[in-house]
C-alpha cells in the first residue's frame, strides 16, 4: 500500500495534473475578481458587507496563490471606491 501511494506521488503525471489544477483555480479566481469588481466600479460605490466579502474570499485569496496583472488592478480600484453601510441590515 505505501509504495503504492509512494509511486503515485512521485510520478510526474500526477504533479502535472496538480499544477494544471493549481491554473485552472487560478483563471477562475481572477475572473471572478475581475467579473465582480468590475461590477462595483461600474456601480461606483459598494456596501460594506460587499467590500468585506469581495476582500476576504476572492481578493485575499487570488493574492495569496500568486494573482497579479489586471485583478490587482481592479482590487485597487475596488478598495478606492465609496463604502457605505448596508442600510437593509441596519434598518431590519
Amino acid at each position: 500500500m505505501l509504495t503504492v501511494a509512494g509511486s503515485v506521488l512521485a510520478s510526474s503525471g500526477f504533479w502535472a495534473w496538480v499544477s494544471r489544477r493549481r491554473e485552472m483555480i487560478r483563471g477562475l479566481a481572477h475572473d471572478r475578481v475581475v467579473h465582480v469588481g468590475k461590477g462595483y466600479i461600474r456601480r461606483g460605490y459598494l456596501t460594506l458587507d460587499e467590500y468585506e466579502d469581495f476582500m476576504e474570499y476572492l481578493a485575499r485569496p487570488y493574492q495569496n496563490i500568486g494573482g497579479n496583472g489586471l485583478a490587482e488592478r481592479v482590487i485597487l480600484e475596488v478598495q478606492h471606491l465609496p463604502i457605505y453601510p448596508d442600510y437593509k441590515k441596519d434598518i431590519g
